[in-house]
């Protein structure tokens, strides 16, 4: 029940930027009025290990619907430029550190050589780090996949497998951050959502400017 009162304040607190929202799978599906991502999924869970609720925001930037040949040697080139954002600067306060996208440890896991064209791209926008600087995500991963936005749930999971039917040409956003959310409910949800939204038009701008598809 706790859950979901949460997850209702996170539908009030965007309600002049969502078109639809509803919950289901243990999460809050949200489809935004107008944004650079097509649906933005949002848990709020109890971790044992960290013994605290952690929040998970995913979201899904569909860069193509269905499947030809081309669409998908992008997705194949884009999976070798899966990055994730981290903080970089010592032990000093989350005020003091700047975030740097990088390698995804997720490519090392599964074997694959790193190309930095993406988290270079995104790392030259003074835009994307200054809203995800406000957002302080714990972690954000940027990966590559071949599903539409209606499986969003389970792709949170496929992130760390391999696929074995690709369907669509899509790009992933997932961060977390903890109970500390919840201390500024508004600001920090706002943050996120601004985050998501500079970050997908970003990516979306990499690809159009790389890549050719009909």
């Amino acid at each position: 029940m706790k859950a979901s009162i949460e997850l209702a304040k996170v539908a009030r607190v965007l309600s002049d930027r969502v078109k639809s929202s509803k919950e289901a799978q243990g999460g809050l599906f949200i489809e935004p009025a107008r944004a650079s991502f097509d649906m933005l999924f949002v848990t709020r869970r109890y971790e044992m290990q960290t013994m605290d609720y952690r929040w998970s925001f995913s979201a899904i930037v569909t860069l193509k619907e269905t499947l030809d040949a081309r669409s998908m040697q992008v997705l194949e080139e884009l999976r070798k430029m899966e990055c994730w954002a981290t903080l970089q600067g010592g032990l000093k306060s989350i005020f003091r550190k700047r975030y740097t996208f990088c390698e995804s440890p997720l490519l090392k896991r599964r074997g694959i050589n790193f190309v930095s064209n993406l988290s270079d791209y995104l790392n030259g926008s003074e835009e994307v780090m200054a809203k995800l600087q406000r957002a302080a995500l714990h972690e954000l991963y940027v990966s590559a996949i071949g599903q539409p936005a209606s499986k969003l749930p389970g792709l949170m999971a496929s992130m760390f497998i391999e696929e074995s039917k690709p369907e669509a040409l899509s790009l992933l956003l997932y961060g977390g951050k903890g109970s500390e959310l919840e201390i500024t409910f508004k600001r920090s949800v706002l943050n996120i959502f601004e985050a998501f939204e500079a970050i997908s038009s970003r990516l979306r701008e990499f690809v159009t400017s790389n890549y050719a598809m009909t």
